[in-house]
């Protein structure tokens, strides 16, 4: 049976919820030295793409970022300016070898090849740190479409609350691997505001990692216009309606 393709908007800006497990649900991320890691080669592929991760937190066995998708940047980045990137971000080396703009410019906005590099040059450094071998994350990464508003505000609440619901920490603020601690005053007092926070710390909520759309149906028709698929209706999307 083929696998379910993965729901994806193009050429336009769009919110996601990512997240992904490692395999077996072990513990390997428990550390402070392998989430420092983890953090750190999430950054360095950042200064590729032109994806912004808006939100992240490291757990011990997944992690969970939200990301949006800057289809404008990438139309604004001249050829020399990709070329920078790629060999600031120590990415692409043979395509930045030969020069080949057209293939690194197709690599930019493309969410499935950022999740594949993070997780791949994360696993490679952990291997060769452990002397381990064999697969280190479990099934591909999972990912929600949010509409921006009230679905990605509270998402990222959702998000950023997770050491909190797992009791690894008592507040938000105490959690070192994640996003929360770079913000400014204003943002983390709109979080803490939410009137959901009380609600995830004490409860899980499926539709925020089952669900394929978080939106209104107004959004959804919107969607319609986008998905590069034929029929949305095939894909028997999972929607949560807000």
């Amino acid at each position: 049976m083929s696998r379910k393709g993965r729901v994806r908007i193009d050429g336009v800006k769009v919110f996601y919820h990512i997240f992904s497990k490692i395999a077996g649900g072990d513990f390997l991320m428990k550390n402070r030295e392998n989430r420092k890691a983890f953090v750190e080669t999430l950054k360095r592929i950042q200064e590729f793409f032109s994806i912004k991760v808006k939100e992240y937190v490291v757990m011990s066995n997944h992690f969970h970022l939200i990301i949006e998708t800057c289809p404008e940047k990438e139309r604004e980045l001249t050829d020399e300016e990709i070329l920078e990137r790629a060999m600031k971000a120590r990415l692409y080396r043979d395509l930045v070898r030969k020069g080949d703009v057209v293939k690194l410019r197709k690599k930019l906005n493309n969410i499935s090849e950022f999740f594949k590099l993070l997780k791949q040059i994360y696993a490679q450094w952990y291997n060769r740190r452990y002397k381990r071998s064999g697969y280190f994350w479990g099934s591909r990464f999972k990912s929600v479409i949010l509409q921006y508003g009230r679905p990605l505000f509270d998402c990222i609440l959702y998000v950023l609350l997770n050491p909190v619901r797992a009791e690894m920490v008592k507040s938000i603020e105490e959690y070192e691997f994640s996003s929360f601690r770079e913000k400014d005053k204003k943002d983390k007092k709109m979080i803490l505001k939410n009137p959901n926070f009380k609600r995830y710390i004490s409860e899980k909520v499926d539709y925020f990692t089952k669900s394929e759309i978080l939106c209104n149906r107004g959004f959804l028709k919107i969607v319609d216009k986008f998905l590069n698929f034929k029929e949305r209706e095939k894909l028997a999307l999972k929607v949560q309606f807000y």
